[in-house]
């Protein structure tokens, strides 16, 4: 046994004695992060695929739920269909003490072409159009340079609008998994 396997049974990694100080003592850590990342990888796929049993069962039961409510639906329209109700520009209603039952009169929907309506407004209704202006980010910032908190053109101008910070660096280990 070396002194890294003692170590790890006598001192927890969180201890503020435990430092690594030899390659030998790296592997070690690599060795241990590659064993929880598996651990945590096998836990996660046994959630994972306890979700996708629940989501199944949910599926099922929506679908029965789907089946005995059309059949209790279509009777419901029936039986209303048969009575008088208040009828309005937009729908038709019968109200009971335990729901209403509502008929909605189709409304329609506009799938439009974008591009050949575009055209027929600029013809027709021109004072319909919308215009927005935007930045090109991308033929902006190839021209930029930083400044500390600022940015500036190649000719040392200050660049309105920009305020420069940045995201934290990151330590990343990779394993071997």
């Amino acid at each position: 046994m070396n002194k890294y396997e003692y170590a790890s049974e006598e001192m927890e990694v969180q201890d503020e004695q435990f430092v690594i100080d030899t390659d030998l003592a790296c592997e070690w850590a690599l060795k241990k992060l590659a064993e929880a990342r598996k651990e945590a990888k096998r836990y996660i796929q046994t959630c994972d695929d306890m979700i996708l049993e629940y989501t199944r069962k949910i599926e099922k039961k929506e679908s029965q739920l789907e089946t005995s409510s059309f059949i209790l639906i279509s009777k419901l329209q029936n039986y209303f269909d048969g009575v008088e109700h208040k009828e309005t520009k937009t729908q038709e209603t019968y109200t009971l003490p335990s729901g209403k039952l509502k008929k909605k009169y189709a409304t329609p929907i506009y799938n439009r072409d974008e591009t050949a309506l575009l055209k027929w407004v600029k013809d027709n209704k021109p004072e319909a159009i919308e215009t927005t202006e935007s930045v090109k980010w991308e033929d902006v910032k190839k021209d930029l340079q930083i400044d500390g908190e600022k940015a500036i053109t190649k000719d040392g101008e200050i660049v309105d609008g920009i305020n420069v910070t940045y995201n934290q660096e990151k330590f990343i280990v990779e394993t071997e998994d």
